[in-house]
């Protein structure tokens, strides 16, 4: 008996499990010829409708979310990828694909129009004048925060966590990307702020210039006790700027005796990574916390101090102040009303 012989795009019933969403349309809409000819089986063409009260020359926007969900589709998608990204945390690694004992290293698919679309970097790297050719690889990095820098490019609505957001934005404004990094401003601006984390907030909040988040980071530490802010460790890892932002909203009612201790505390951290942990020379150690601390020891309120307590300190802390702050802060401590010449009151 013989077999029919089957037309380009048909298919028998039985093979059914091979069916794509497109098998449908094509014994009736399209045929392809020579290949790569795709040909309509009838003419598509523009409509009027005269008998329709609707104008022809009617005009409206509106939302389409194919252009979203097409390019959420293309993320990390090496069928479609025309460029691949090697991600190395190491500064010195040479990562090599398949390569048993190569240096560890991550491998993220991409586009090249999309990237470059987004960023003046990337557009300069696959289509300047001085244009990259293969594979792009980034040392110094960890994975994760380029991964989510990579996702504000294809995803509308993208999540960060607030581990890796500095790394998101660093790598924002190293390949020039404003969509990104104003991603993230939102993100921070309208995330939670606790203790734990107001200290890195601080920093991004000076980094990048973000004036919402300068402010709320000052109401976060005025509605808490400032002295339960700056006991936690990490207190003692961050640079001056967050010290003399925290002491520049140093509080009247705050214990002046814990916050100068703090600080103390966060200039010998300072001294030990300076030294290399050696420390500094023990019999000029006065004089190594004055130079850590700056111009931030002016912001701490000796004159709300007990007389002992600040004798105390300023035997135990010898060379920290001058003879003429020493004379300064005892008065400003024994004579009710004097001024001080050089610390706030």
């Amino acid at each position: 008996m013989a077999t029919k012989r089957r037309r380009r795009g048909e298919i028998e019933e039985n093979d059914s499990d091979s069916k794509s969403e497109t098998d449908d349309a094509s014994e009736k809409d399209f045929r392809w010829d020579n290949g790569n000819e795709l040909v309509m089986l009838y003419e598509i063409r523009a409509v009027s409708f005269r008998n329709d009260d609707s104008s022809d020359d009617e005009d409206g926007t509106y939302e389409c979310q194919m252009n979203e969900n097409a390019c959420a589709k293309l993320y990390n998608d090496r069928e479609t990828s025309d460029v691949e990204i090697f991600i190395s945390s190491r500064p010195d690694s040479r990562p090599r694909k398949s390569t048993p004992g190569g240096w560890p290293c991550s491998l993220f698919y991409a586009h090249k129009s999309i990237l470059a679309s987004a960023s003046q970097m990337f557009h300069d790297m696959f289509y300047g004048p001085t244009k990259k050719e293969g594979d792009i690889r980034i040392y110094n990095i960890s994975p994760d925060p380029f991964e989510e820098f990579l996702r504000c490019f294809y995803m509308r609505n993208v999540s960060f966590k607030m581990g890796n957001i500095a790394g998101v934005m660093k790598l924002a404004k190293i390949f020039v990307a404003p969509d990104c990094m104003k991603t993230c401003v939102d993100f921070l601006n309208k995330c939670t702020l606790s203790p734990k984390n107001i200290f890195d907030l601080i920093e991004l909040a000076n980094e990048y210039e973000i004036t919402e988040l300068k402010q709320r980071c000052d109401e976060c530490i005025t509605s808490n006790k400032m002295e339960m802010i700056i006991q936690h460790d990490d207190f003692l890892y961050r640079d001056r700027y967050t010290l003399k932002k925290i002491l520049q909203l140093n509080l009247l009612e705050c214990d002046q005796k814990i916050i100068f201790d703090r600080c103390i505390a966060w200039a010998n951290c300072k001294i030990d990574y300076d030294t290399r942990g050696g420390s500094g020379n023990a019999e000029n150690k006065g004089q190594l916390l004055r130079e850590a601390l700056g111009d931030c020891i002016y912001l701490i309120r000796f004159n709300r101090m007990t007389i002992e307590d600040f004798k105390e300190l300023a035997v135990k802390y010898e060379g920290l102040f001058t003879a003429a702050e020493l004379i300064d802060i005892t008065q400003s401590i024994n004579v009710n009303g004097y001024e001080s010449e050089f610390f706030r009151q």
